[in-house]
């Protein structure tokens, strides 16, 4: 799909207004999968004729999905009805036999993977997506504007530097890329650069290429490493000018069209400090996660078991857009040009007392995309750490998503793994998301 250079433009025989694509009522009828081609009957799930699971049970609903005047919609929803309440329940839907498919599974709370088989027997848990071969396929209609980013080479300083990235740092790495004549347009300043601290009681968990999970956010304005001006030596005289000066001056002297900056979603790794005089408007609350049985299955996490066991500084739902958008207001005034954001998944284990995991991660990410985009001009955010569902449906404008787990430069038999991840993964990420392959070698 092509995006014209205005908001409205016709390519291929599409008219597309601000990159979604427009259909005539003749192609939607012609291509809505109605209740004839998704159905449920006596007890098999039958898609364009092909039955793709029996032994369906009573308990299990199908209500197709009907489309608007504007968008097509395509496909139905499998409900299941219950008469216990819980945080956890588990019904059997039916058989799927006989089929080959695809599982995405969370093997991490933040991250999917692939697994195939042809038995419903080998789906994993905490799968999100399966695609059952079938014969019939489909059409994915509808995309927001994409960031101009993506059209160019970038570094990220994550492997790099790891958290102790500084501005000379970030000054030696452009260098070292305009050297080999490959310089970069567009950057992203990992994490590093934000004003962090510990509780006093905080028990600190940092591996040598990680952060310290037991770190909040005590500021939205940058660290000390980036308020000192490197050739006099001392401290800005204005608290934040230092980042301002420092991507001027590195967007002029090495060509650079888009610097973005990395947080997490709750503003850092363990949230924000509450008593923190900076963070106090917020509202916060210190709360401590609770995952799901199905993600502990897979083996222990060590960033989810440091930050369950320091707690996160959750800064209140109704106070989450005042939040972002201080945040970015403040970094869109240093000239940055939008943001990474982090750890996304972790609003799933704090929905108690927020009314449950899914109403939780609906607020944040209104809040998140209505910041975006009011501070930053071409909805300029990448989502990462965030193969969840309560994230991956939440989030209606968010354009560009993490494909994948991270890229390890030092573990050499993971590099396979990485790239085939990315590419499994984007068969799901794909259908309403630019798929971001990370960094690799």
């Amino acid at each position: 799909m092509t995006i014209g250079a205005g908001t409205v433009s016709l390519t291929n025989g599409k008219l597309m207004r601000s990159g979604t694509v427009r259909l005539t009522k003749a192609t939607r009828a012609k291509m809505t999968m109605g209740a004839g081609t998704v159905s449920l009957t006596n007890g098999k799930l039958m898609v364009s004729g092909q039955g793709v699971l029996s032994n369906v049970h009573d308990n299990v609903s199908l209500t197709p999905v009907v489309s608007n005047d504007d968008v097509l919609c395509d496909g139905a929803f499998i409900g299941v009805k219950s008469d216990h309440k819980g945080s956890l329940r588990v019904f059997p839907v039916g058989k799927l036999l006989g089929l080959r498919f695809m599982s995405l599974y969370r093997f991490k709370m933040w991250w999917m993977t692939q697994w195939m088989g042809v038995c419903g027997c080998e789906i994993p848990f905490e799968t999100q997506f399966l695609l059952v071969e079938t014969g019939s396929d489909g059409q994915t209609t509808e995309m927001y504007i994409i960031p101009d980013m993506i059209n160019w080479f970038g570094w990220c300083t994550w492997d790099a530097f790891y958290t102790n990235v500084t501005e000379e740092g970030l000054k030696l790495g452009l260098e070292s890329f305009k050297k080999g004549g490959i310089a970069p347009k567009f950057l992203i300043i990992d994490d590093g650069w934000q004003s962090v601290a510990m509780d006093p009681t905080g028990i600190e968990s940092k591996a040598e290429d990680t952060a310290n999970f037991a770190n909040r956010l005590v500021d939205i304005k940058e660290n000390h490493k980036f308020r000192k001006h490197p050739k006099e030596g001392h401290v800005e005289k204005e608290l934040g000018c230092g980042l301002q000066r420092i991507i001027a001056e590195i967007k002029e002297q090495y060509g650079l069209k888009y610097v973005y900056v990395w947080h997490a979603i709750t503003g850092y790794w363990g949230g924000v400090k509450p008593n923190s005089p900076a963070m106090e408007s917020y509202e916060a609350n210190l709360v401590y996660p609770m995952s799901s049985p199905g993600v502990e299955a897979f083996g222990v996490c060590n960033v989810l078991e440091s930050i369950m066991m320091n707690g996160v500084g959750l800064v209140k739902p109704e106070k989450a857009y005042d939040f972002y958008n201080d945040l970015h207001s403040y970094l869109a005034s240093t000239g940055v040009d939008g943001v990474k954001v982090d750890a996304q998944t972790i609003l799933e284990t704090l929905g108690k007392g927020y009314g449950g995991r899914v109403n939780l991660a609906r607020k944040y990410h209104e809040a998140l995309e209505a910041s975006i985009a009011r501070n930053f001009s071409d909805n300029d955010i990448i989502s990462c750490m965030s193969h969840n569902t309560d994230g991956l449906y939440s989030e209606k404008k968010t354009a560009i998503m993490r494909a994948s787990d991270d890229f390890f430069p030092r573990d050499p038999a993971s590099h396979t793994i990485h790239v085939a991840s990315v590419a499994y993964n984007s068969t799901f990420v794909g259908e309403f998301m630019q798929p971001d392959w990370d960094m690799f070698h």
